[in-house]
């Protein structure tokens, strides 16, 4: 799949405020660009205009999506009150270019098509109008699972579209393509999205990282608790409303969506009316969406005369038996395993007896077991005792893999595999000359996702070891992540961490 194609001679207008997204448009692309003058009144021009193809852009006032190359006119300027219905004349030939994806934008175009990969022919006017090709965004795939050419061309479309809105909205990451010689003319076929600089997680930690204004920032998050250093990411409504739809779609795949029926949940996490900018109370949040709640209970609360978290373990058990004796109603249960396991271990020598909550009842772990490794029991002896004191299948607990740096679940399936969505790519790579080993080598994982419009993490090296596998014997099509632990020799502190001290009764 072939990036755009530029007429390098063209001369283009930039609006006033484009200054050096202008000059790096320039440099990148060897474009003569001179700037223009943006007008006053209701109608004043964008602030910004980049090179890009397979945009996907949100209007304000439509619920239509634009796809394909949304052109810059020749010594025409859009502007923000120009309705569909009012397009701007054309002085010369259009090329495919990017507009800034917070403006509407016309949905009719004159001029000639074969510079618009993704247009249809549409009715004769004075020259030929043609109209955008409707088609679905990778984010609408109705199967998260199925790796064809469609969701291939999606997927790579989706890349081009974030990198390039990195590329020129974020200084740091900039500035690293630069220095790796990479800019999105390097994108011209699926494999070179391998080729895009990647920013190692810990950075994250290091530095405030954003690619859109400050004022767009819808929700901010954080990947630790108070005791580790912590990753800030920033989601836009963007970003929010896409892993919203991915986790839907995800959890909807592996039969752990039900719209329907009411659900009483217990989440071994932060309640996030108190911790709601960390990352784990922000996903148990969304994971308490997967099914109706009538009733949530939060095992981690805060003391407010001590100013910390502390584990309720005697609220919990309560909880449990409470939910128990409820027979219309499965429960989930959601949060770090080392809390789950201890809880429900007391629970069983406390009652003497077991539970019957059924095969629509669930437990989703994640976090995994770090601060607590002494005490980890093998996954599967794990499953198999959570399944039997909650009288529940085992294949119905669950582990996922996630972090707030990236956002994309990777959720068992009923095999105990982490399986990588069509929102996502998965390499293991050498830990020091970053060669792609392929698939059943043990190395550190790189993750690739376009969702997040904020923050630069569209390649996010990690520091976890990890092995690559494909066909898992569920039938889920594509790659799966076999998690080994994490690489290096530095302890590196996250949510998991902060909430495992809890169970030491560590004070503060």
């Amino acid at each position: 799949m072939r990036g755009p194609q530029l007429h390098q001679s063209s001369e283009f207008i930039l609006p006033r405020g484009s200054g050096s997204r202008g000059r790096r448009i320039r440099r990148a692309y060897g474009l003569r660009v001179r700037s223009g003058h943006a007008e006053t009144g209701p109608g004043s021009a964008f602030s910004a205009v980049f090179v890009f193809s397979g945009h996907e852009n949100e209007f304000q006032r439509r619920e239509d999506r634009l796809h394909g190359h949304v052109p810059l006119f020749r010594r025409t300027r859009f502007h923000r009150d120009t309705s569909c219905e009012k397009q701007p004349e054309i002085s010369g030939g259009v090329h495919g270019m990017l507009v800034q994806p917070d403006f509407e934008v016309q949905q009719t175009l004159r001029g000639r098509a074969g510079n618009f990969p993704g247009l249809i022919p549409g009715r004769e006017t004075d020259g030929r109008r043609w109209t955008m090709a409707k088609k679905h965004t990778l984010y609408d795939l109705k199967s998260p699972f199925t790796f064809d050419e469609k969701a291939a061309e999606l997927f790579f479309s989706a890349m081009l579209e974030s990198f390039v809105n990195h590329y020129y909205g974020c200084n740091y990451f900039y500035r690293l393509c630069v220095e790796k010689n990479f800019s999105p003319s390097s994108l011209n076929e699926f494999e070179d999205i391998y080729k895009i600089p990647y920013i190692f997680v810990n950075t994250f930690k290091e530095r405030e990282l954003i690619s859109v204004p400050e004022e767009k920032v819808k929700l901010e998050l954080t990947s630790s608790g108070t005791g580790g250093q912590k990753s800030r990411i920033v989601l836009d409504n963007l970003s929010l409303n896409r892993i919203l739809k991915i986790v839907r779609s995800v959890y909807g795949a592996l039969g752990m969506l039900d719209d329907k029926n009411e659900v009483n949940y217990i989440c071994f996490t932060y309640d996030p009316k108190v911790a709601k900018n960390l990352g784990s109370a922000f996903s148990d949040k969304a994971l308490t969406g997967l099914a109706p709640a009538k009733e949530i209970y939060y095992a981690i609360q805060f003391d407010r005369a001590k100013n910390d978290f502390f584990l309720n373990e005697e609220g919990v058990k309560k909880q449990i038996l409470k939910y128990s004796r409820d027979k219309k109603r499965p429960m989930r249960i959601l949060g770090f395993p080392a809390f789950i396991y201890k809880v429900l271990i007391q629970l069983r020598k406390e009652t003497g007896s077991d539970f019957n909550f059924g095969a629509k009842s669930f437990v989703m772990t994640g976090g995994g077991w770090k601060g607590e490794a002494d005490k980890q029991i093998e996954k599967h002896r794990f499953k198999r005792e959570v399944g039997e004191i909650l009288g529940m299948p085992h294949e119905n607990v669950r582990d996922l893999f996630g972090m707030v740096e990236h956002g994309i679940p990777y959720v068992e399936c009923a095999n105990s595999n982490m399986h990588v969505p069509v929102y996502s790519r998965a390499v293991v790579r050498h830990p020091l000359s970053h060669r792609d080993l392929g698939y059943d080598a043990a190395g550190v994982l790189h993750l690739y996702t376009p969702y997040i419009n904020s923050v630069p993490s569209i390649s996010l090296l990690c520091t976890d070891k990890a092995v690559l596998r494909k066909n898992c014997a569920c039938g889920i099509e594509g790659d799966y992540i076999e998690l080994l632990g994490r690489g290096g020799i530095t302890k590196h502190k996250g949510c998991a961490v902060h909430a495992t001290e809890l169970l030491l009764d560590k004070k503060k």
